[in-house]
């Protein structure tokens, strides 16, 4: 990690510490051939080697009756080791490679690692109306909750990944001091998510667009055909032509957000990032074909704790560079540095208590 100066407008208190977070420019170097934020993003998604970790799947009971399942790594049989939680994107499962090889690598280091899934994603078990969407807290609430009754001393920390990465900042910043997590990461995140959605509507934005809505509606549609919708049919669901109008019509009515706009407001991680009080690590490209750069935070619209990795270059969810071995994901170097410094492992190391 590249060090920077301070900020323009320097206001430490008498301790030294800054009121706001850092931004540094951590000098990434995408791998050869893989220049365009397109090749990034794509390569990443759909042709990156990454190894494939046996993990058992449990189905966990959520708050409103449904269920939503977990994918959990526990290769340190009857030790407690640290536990990091990941959280995938729209439409990811366990199975998206950015989550098998985030899960590798942290396997490798010693952690334990627990892959929490949104309600019905890739085939999973469903048994209400009400899905996910980008600021929906409660599952993550619950299954945190759940893991310190099982083990109240246990070390946890968490990443997420886009929508996923959202979800988990709105999370730490709703809670404030009251988070019980060591550390969090997020990549890629939509921190505006009307900015994402108008981006995803116009220009080669369109093309993820499509891929996103096609999954997106299938995936619906089999839920309000089991459980229904105050106001659509399946057969509407799959007639969506944009993310703003899925939202409109399937996210708005059911979550109790009065449009899409007040969703997207209210849903948004951006202008609350001030609030978190966990160690954080973002990680952004400014060439991300999802996330306008515009939409970035600047250091004073961070947390202290927090340290905000702005790449030049990397796509959404990619970050892909050349490695000694070939090419691999600097951003799971850049985590892994980070988490280890705030969450080390070693065998007979006295787990942090969980307050």
């Amino acid at each position: 990690m590249l060090d920077a100066p301070p900020p323009a407008r320097d206001e430490r208190d008498e301790t030294g510490r800054a009121p706001y977070g850092a931004v540094l420019d951590p000098g990434f170097v995408p791998a050869r051939g893989l220049a365009s934020p397109h090749l990034q993003t794509l390569w990443a998604a759909y042709r990156r080697p990454v190894p494939q970790p046996a993990c058992a799947l449990e189905v966990f009971p959520t708050a409103d009756g449904d269920v939503a399942r977990v994918a959990r790594w526990t290769p340190h049989a009857g030790e407690e080791r640290p536990l990091v939680l990941l959280l995938h994107g729209l439409n990811g499962s366990h199975r998206s490679r950015y989550m098998r090889g985030m899960a590798a690598a942290l396997i490798a280091a010693g952690y334990e690692v627990h892959a929490l899934e949104f309600r019905g994603v890739d085939g999973g078990p469903m048994r209400g109306p009400r899905s996910y969407h980008a600021g929906f807290t409660e599952d993550l609430t619950s299954y945190v909750e759940h893991l310190r009754r099982a083990a109240p001393a246990r070390t946890l920390a968490a990443i997420g990944f886009s929508l996923g990465g959202n979800v988990l900042l709105r999370w730490l910043a709703e809670a404030k001091k009251d988070a019980p997590l060591t550390w969090a990461a997020a990549v890629s995140v939509p921190f505006d998510l009307a900015a994402c959605a108008r981006t995803l509507h116009r220009g080669r934005g369109r093309a993820y667009e499509a891929v996103l809505l096609r999954e997106l509606c299938r995936n619906t549609a089999r839920r309000v055909r089991r459980y229904g919708h105050p106001r659509l049919s399946a057969h509407d669901v799959l007639r969506c032509r944009s993310i703003v109008e899925f939202d409109d019509l399937y996210v708005a009515p059911l979550f109790g957000f009065h449009d899409a706009e007040d969703y997207y407001e209210r849903a948004s991680s951006g202008r609350i990032l001030k609030n978190i009080e966990v160690p954080t690590l973002l990680v952004q490209s400014e060439d991300d074909p999802l996330v306008p750069a515009s939409t970035l935070p600047g250091a004073e619209e961070l947390a202290p704790d927090t340290v905000f990795l702005r790449a030049r270059a990397g796509g959404h969810v990619g970050f892909i560079e050349d490695g000694d071995r070939g090419r691999r994901s600097w951003c799971e170097v850049v985590i892994l540095d980070d988490l280890t410094r705030h969450v080390p492992v070693g065998r007979g190391s006295r787990p942090i208590a969980v307050t």
